[in-house]
């Protein structure tokens, strides 16, 4: 029998009494230690920290709840691959279940693209989104659309494209899109026409508070400018729209994605927009992290993390990139196949299309989407208060920022204290890629450029030698326990450079390890030795390994810290392994002793 719901008085579980936040705390101390509150807290970055959990009293005072605007379901968009010959593709993906498409007009063929298309797509039932695209391109596209209110979106923000290019002139943009306003204003919403288009300025290096903040900024320039033009706010509010990349911090992704409809509403407020313009939201999973080394992991990245991230935020139209999308030739059919049917599941299967706002009331996600929403807004005034985005480009303000923060996330990156698996952690030792490899001019720059570089860098060696990649002899010694952690240590990080490893069970005596590794190196079967022991055993261990050298030329490591070895020892070393490393400097130094390059 159906419970009756006029009866339910808000507690669903009378028979537990409330554990409050003191008990929490003090089962937590007495589990983890009095720190534990300090060690388990989260620098997210950008001024943000994350606390291990919230209860119900964070949610008290002023922190909002929930976001407006949000709704049930999503629109499933593919990004076609080419606008040379699109229409394949663009049958493939119909069949396949999408039900929008990002059609690139960049090169130049937008006038015929436009005219024919809408003899292939019921633009009544799927979106088209134009990317690389000028207002003239839909006006293009609505004098040949068949219906009254195509479906879809023009992503065109002279913000961004200002950002990509000094040359583009932002005010003619300004003038352009004011105009196609004018002229189109009704057929919003169905189609969109104010873009702020995050995409680049993510690819530079912001991170999720600097780019919520520059959204904000640019749809901040679009009000501003357009009704100088005479295009009224409300128009320019419900045209709008924002192109967002999200990343994998899951929650992080939520929140952002979530808190942007909250600035956009306090934003288009401020401009006097009468109503209830809803911001539409458009996600993609972003091209920085994507992968070239194992790249099943990036169908992780982006159906798992990044694109049920998007749609628990509320995205309203998401594109989830090929798996093998920073591939020569790519992305496969298999790829673009996957990518669609990874949102068939999350729709279909999860049902996460049947709810409005999958996160509303879990405190964690609702905290934290104020957090980053009020630490956006600080960002965003500080923008508008060096006289809007457009003047901090011109200045180069915007740009500096973004440098240093890239700057920052790559030297996470070769420090290892950020992850990319596969890549800089737990590297598929038997891969190789250098035949899938693009040229470097070819695509915009990934976070994993430079230990790819590595890698590409090591393969090519091997090749033009007609031999296999250099190998690293594991040398383990001492107790199973020590020297099977510090050998697996040693196997992944010189992996991310390519290196192959000529494992051994280890060894007891030091002795026989070093003669071991002198024979691997006199074979020819090793290149590299790196000596896997606890730190009191170097001392007695490495003289003995140099002695078994002798006179062949193979560069010595040590699984150990710099302060665990006496200074003679650590200058008797090619290098250290350690946690905390410089792992980027380190196989690049090491690639040199062996007499690799990398190109350009």
């Amino acid at each position: 029998m159906a419970p009756d719901a006029a009866a339910f008085d808000g507690d669903l579980f009378p028979e537990f009494t409330p554990t409050s936040t003191a008990t929490w705390r003090d089962t937590l101390a007495a589990d983890l230690g009095a720190d534990w509150a300090e060690r388990l807290r989260w620098d997210a970055g950008e001024g943000l920290t994350v606390r291990p959990f919230y209860r119900a009293e964070d949610l008290d005072g002023d922190v909002p709840t929930g976001a407006p605007g949000m709704e049930a379901g999503w629109q499933i968009r593919h990004d076609l691959a080419s606008a040379e010959d699109p229409r394949r593709e663009l049958h493939e993906a119909l069949d396949r279940g999408a039900d929008a498409l990002g059609l690139p007009v960049e090169r130049g063929n937008s006038e015929h693209l436009l005219r024919d298309l809408p003899a292939d797509v019921n633009l009544a039932e799927t979106a088209l989104h134009l990317t690389g695209a000028s207002p003239e391109d839909a006006r293009r596209l609505f004098a040949s659309a068949d219906v009254d209110e195509p479906r879809g979106s023009l992503t065109f923000d002279p913000a961004a494209r200002r950002f990509a290019s000094d040359d583009f002139d932002a005010d003619d943009g300004y003038r352009r899109l004011a105009s196609l306003l004018r002229d189109e204003a009704d057929r919003a919403p169905p189609f969109r026409l104010v873009t702020a288009d995050a995409r680049a300025l993510h690819q530079a290096g912001a991170g999720p508070v600097a780019s919520l903040a520059l959204a904000l900024a640019s749809l901040s320039e679009h009000f501003a400018r357009l009704t100088e033009e005479r295009v009224a706010p409300e128009t320019v509010a419900r045209h709008a729209q924002v192109v967002l990349p999200v990343g994998t911090r899951f929650f992080i992704e939520v929140a952002r994605l979530r808190a942007v409809r909250r600035l956009f509403t306090q934003l288009a407020e401020a401009y006097g927009a009468d109503g209830d313009a809803r911001l539409q939201v458009q996600a993609v999973t972003a091209w920085r992290a994507t992968a070239l080394y194992d790249p099943h992991l990036n169908l992780l990245r982006g159906a798992t993390a990044g694109a049920a991230a998007a749609v628990t935020g509320g995205a309203d139209v998401l594109a989830v990139r090929p798996h093998d999308a920073a591939q020569q030739n790519a992305p496969s059919d298999t790829g673009r196949r996957l990518a669609l049917n990874a949102q068939h599941v999350l729709r279909e299967e999860a049902h996460l299309s049947r709810a409005a706002d999958p996160a509303a009331g879990s405190y964690y996600a609702e905290v934290l989407t104020d957090r980053l929403a009020r630490r956006a807004w600080e960002r965003f005034q500080h923008v508008e208060a060096g006289g809007g985005l457009l003047d901090e480009l011109q200045r180069g303000a915007v740009q500096e920022r973004l440098t240093e923060a890239r700057g920052e996330r790559q030297d996470a990156l070769a420090q290892r204290e950020r992850v990319r698996v596969g890549t800089t952690h737990y590297p598929n030792l038997g891969e190789e890629r250098l035949g899938d490899a693009p040229e470097r001019s070819e695509r915009p720059p990934r976070e994993t450029d430079a230990f790819e570089r590595l890698r590409l860098a090591t393969e090519r060696y091997a090749r033009e030698r007609g031999a296999d990649r250099p190998a690293v002899f594991l040398l383990p010694v001492g107790t199973p326990r020590t020297r099977s952690a510090r050998a697996n240590f040693a196997r992944n990080t010189l992996g991310c450079a390519g290196f192959r490893a000529v494992d051994s069970t280890g060894f007891d005596a030091a002795e026989r390890g070093a003669r071991a590794a002198a024979d691997a190196v006199e074979a020819g079967d090793a290149q590299l030795v790196a000596c896997a022991a606890p730190d009191d055993d170097y001392a007695s261990l490495l003289p003995l390994l140099r002695e078994a050298l002798g006179e062949r030329d193979a560069p010595v490591l040590a699984v150990a810290r710099p302060d665990a070895l006496p200074a003679d020892e650590r200058d008797a070393v090619a290098a250290l392994l350690y946690r905390g490393m410089d792992l980027l400097g380190t196989l690049e130094a090491l690639q040199k002793q062996l007499g690799i390059t990398q190109e350009g």
